[in-house]
């Protein structure tokens, strides 16, 4: 696994990568995980970003 000085408690050290096509179902999938006291990440391309900023 990874390990790093980085890494604590609140990291797991292996991640997992959702690859989505509907900004409406990432924005529901990542704000249900944050809900479970974890941290996300949202990647997109940048022709999306209005869409996006939009539901935020």
């Amino acid at each position: 696994g990874y390990l790093s000085a980085q890494v604590d408690e609140h990291m797991a050290v292996t991640g997992q990568v959702t690859e989505q096509l509907s900004e409406h179902q990432m924005e529901g999938f990542l704000e249900a995980y944050l809900l479970t006291g974890r941290h996300g990440i949202w990647s997109s391309y940048e022709s999306f970003v209005h869409v996006i900023d939009s539901m935020l």
